[in-house]
């Protein structure tokens, strides 16, 4: 029963650390994103 316990205590946090991995990373995506369209609009502005 302990060990029953324990092994989905384990696969818990490993599931919360990969929850938290791809929140992180869809952030990250999201700045570089926004980055990514603001260098774009200041190049059409200089072309204009």
């Amino acid at each position: 029963m302990f060990n029953a316990k324990a092994k989905g205590k384990d696969e818990l946090s490993v599931a919360l650390k990969n929850l938290c991995d791809s929140i992180k990373i869809s952030k990250i995506y999201d700045k570089n994103l926004e980055i990514y369209n603001q260098i774009i609009q200041e190049k059409n502005y200089q072309k204009a």
